[in-house]
């Protein structure tokens, strides 16, 4: 059974600006091993080279092994809805699962009328700056209004650039905590879409 697409967009490849890309969003299969290691791979490839500047290769080495724990002083809450979110890139007439690369994700949970969380927004970084990372957003986004979403928050890394992607989405700054890696301490900022306060949620190509 084909995977059912549920967002599309047509960008300029990365490698050729003269040449066009077709990226598809859907949703993840549940508990697929495969997708699941190259989401890893995908968030792992991210923070190489986005918290290069926090931690060095070893530390992300040993914590996406599972050697370095990690702890954060603030709690998600539990949520009706769970989802994933993937963009994958295939060619223009040929939407064989098989075929598709991924290329990001999106993980988020959310309650009908009432709140939401993303808890990851990831893009592989040779595919950074071309609207995929807006993409999952203004799926995010369609879904919150549809439901009727109070709020969402996500947190990020103080030092890390990614603050700026949801500030410019309309996206408040409202609470801090501790993000520990092993005895690594960061300071984290929690930031809250909502729709009152929020005016810019759209991607608009080029």
């Amino acid at each position: 059974q084909k995977t059912e697409v549920i967002g599309e967009y047509q960008v300029k490849d990365a490698t050729s600006m003269e040449a066009s890309s077709r990226l598809l969003i859907q949703k993840a299969p549940p508990h697929c091993k495969s997708t699941n290691h190259l989401l890893h791979s995908i968030r792992k490839q991210a923070w190489e080279v986005a918290y290069k500047h926090i931690y060095d290769k070893q530390t992300i080495h040993r914590y996406f092994l599972g050697e370095c724990i990690e702890k954060r002083t603030w709690k998600s809450a539990n949520y009706t809805n769970e989802e994933t979110l993937l963009i994958c890139k295939c060619d223009d007439n040929d939407d064989d699962d098989e075929k598709k690369e991924i290329i990001g994700y999106a993980r988020w949970g959310y309650t009908p009328k009432s709140n939401s969380e993303l808890q990851s927004l990831y893009v592989l970084p040779t595919h950074w700056n071309l609207g995929s990372g807006s993409m999952l957003w203004n799926d995010i986004m369609t879904t919150c209004h549809r439901n009727q979403i109070k709020n969402l928050d996500v947190w990020v890394l103080n030092r890390a650039a990614s603050g700026n992607f949801y500030v410019s989405r309309g996206c408040k700054r409202v609470g801090e905590g501790d993000y520990f890696i092993g005895h690594h301490l960061e300071l984290a900022v929690c930031y809250r879409w909502s729709p009152l306060s929020s005016s810019s949620n759209h991607y608009h190509p080029g």
